[in-house]
Order: C-alpha cells, then structure tokens, then sequence
C-alpha cells in the first residue's frame, strides 16, 4: 500500500478543514512518495497547521534515497499521536494482524481510532461487506474514515474496482456523515508523482443519468471521507440508492441523487409537465439529450459522472 504525492494533498487539504489528532489505523503499512518539503508545500497551499517533529526517512532504501520520509513522520506532521499498522501479514512488520475477510472486529480495535485509513485495501479483500463492518466499527464515534479505492481501468490490480455508489449507500445507509467523495482521474503515466485531476463527484450539479457512467479511458480512483456520528449500523446491507429512487423508496443519500433541483431549468420543467406523464417521459429524454449533445460539444463527456472538477492535486 502507499500514498502518492496526490493522495498526500488530498490528506492535507482534509487536515486544514478538519485537523487531525488521535490515533490513526492505517490498513496495511503505508510506503511514502513524497519529501517533507511537498508537504510543507501543500500545507501552505491549503493553509493547513502541521506539527512539527523529526524528519525520518522512508524505511525502503530506495525511496529513502530520493528524499522521501517515513509513514511515521508523515503522520506525526498530520497531527496523529499514535499510529496502528494493520494486515493480514507481517509480512512488513505490522503491529495488529487481522484478515478483513473474517467476520469479527477483534475487542481492542473496536471503536478506538480517530481515523481509519484505508488507501488501497479494500478491493484487495474478497469480502467486501466484512472489510466495510470492520473498518466502520474501528472508528470511534466522531471519528472518520478516510478511503482511496480504484473505480474505473484498474484490471486486475485487485478483485474488484469500486462505484462511488458504494459508499454513498453503504455510509449513507449505516448512518455515517458523507462528508467529501471525489472522483480522482490519474495521469496515463507516473500516479505516484504527477498531479491528479480531482472531481467533486457529491456536488454534481445534475445527477448521473447514464446507467453505465461516462468516465473516459484514464483510471479512476474513489476517495470518500465518512464522518462517525455516534449511532452507526455497520453490519448494513445496503440497496443501491439508483433503485430505491426508482422503486419510490426514501434512502439516506446525498439530496443531489434524489432528483434535479427544484430551482433548476430541469427541475422547473418537470414539475411542469409532472401531471401529464407521456409528456414528463419526453421531457426527460429532451433532457438527456441536451446534456448529451451539451457535454460532447464542450468535451465535458466526465462531467455528469464525475462532478465539476475542483483542479489539480
């Protein structure tokens, strides 16, 4: 597992908006790509606090040679008091082992960390909902949980790639706070070091009306941010959002995915033609293919998928 330099500005702008402190579990031991002076640097692009400590390098020889610090390091300037390396080997030297596949959250972990970090195991774990629940019951209430996760043309990197979807209705639905899901779309060459184009996917200004999304050829990675708020139901099994919409179902999901906004053109248009329902059904294909036609003409083909972009990371 390991945090490039664009995963490492995601966690800063994240500290600057709600600081760090505690104890962090990261899944896996994290291998760094990135110096101090990065952090430094991005910390003051986003006006976060850091705590000063010692500069360790990385424990790989390589990557120490370029520069680049120790997980430890990194996150001590984060703010975290305590750092807990968890695996299902120790194969690196971690301090708890735990296969996410089981079932049980072992007593000493339940609900003892500020921050669980999971930034590129959970779809390395055949059992999705297991790996979920335990991460869930890990975070203490008022804690969060921080996670990074191939979405889309990441073959065979692990067992699955994941829909933001997923954590929309399985956060949503155990009674997490959503409180940031990007879209990440990775440079073809060099994700470790290059900059990302992050979209903001829960601030779409339209929902996603294609069934199969619209990304393009790049990859793309899901990074959530769910906040515990005290009264959570890990064990969950959520239904995806799209089809309670469509069954008339309420969900707790984001108020975006429910339907276009009153205020909008869309939403004023539908609710005109609301009472006569041929009439809604065109109104909504006119809809589509405007957006369509729209995004093409602008080369915003992402953009109903992905959400507006916020730049580079």
């Amino acid at each position: 597992m390991g945090i490039s330099r664009g995963a490492m500005v995601l966690l800063v702008e994240e500290a600057s908006q709600r600081p760090f402190h505690g104890a962090i579990a990261t899944l896996g031991r994290m291998d760094i790509h990135f110096s101090r002076v990065e952090v430094e640097q991005a910390a003051h692009r986003f006006g976060a606090k850091l705590i000063d400590c010692e500069t360790r390098l990385n424990e790989d020889p390589q990557l120490a040679a370029r520069g680049w610090i120790s997980d430890s390091t990194f996150f001590q300037l984060l703010g975290f008091q305590e750092i807990i390396r968890i695996d299902a080997s120790n194969y690196e030297g971690v301090d708890e082992i735990l296969d996410l596949n089981t079932a049980e959250t072992p007593p000493g972990l339940r609900q003892r960390f500020d921050v669980v970090l999971d930034f590129g195991t959970l779809e390395h774990v055949f059992h999705v909902p297991h790996c979920l629940a335990h991460i869930a019951r890990m975070a203490k209430p008022g804690g969060r949980i921080v996670q990074l996760t191939p979405s889309s043309n990441c073959v065979d990197h692990g067992f699955y790639g994941v829909s933001p979807t997923l954590f929309v209705d399985y956060y949503g639905q155990a009674g997490f706070e959503l409180q940031k899901l990007y879209l990440c779309r990775l440079p073809r060459t060099g994700i470790e070091r290059k900059p990302w184009r992050i979209h903001d996917y829960l601030n779409r200004p339209t929902p996603c009306w294609s069934d199969l999304g619209r990304l393009d050829g790049s990859i793309y990675f899901s990074y959530v941010v769910a906040r515990h708020p005290g009264d959570i139901r890990p064990e969950t099994i959520p239904q995806q959002s799209a089809y309670l919409k469509k069954w008339g179902v309420a969900g707790n999901q984001p108020e975006q995915i429910q339907g276009e906004p009153a205020g909008s053109k869309a939403g004023r248009l539908l609710a005109v033609t609301a009472r006569w329902p041929m009439l809604n059904r065109l109104a909504r294909l006119l809809i589509v293919s405007w957006r369509t036609l729209r995004n093409r003409i602008e080369d915003r083909g992402i953009a109903a998928a992905a959400g507006p972009c916020l730049g580079r990371y």
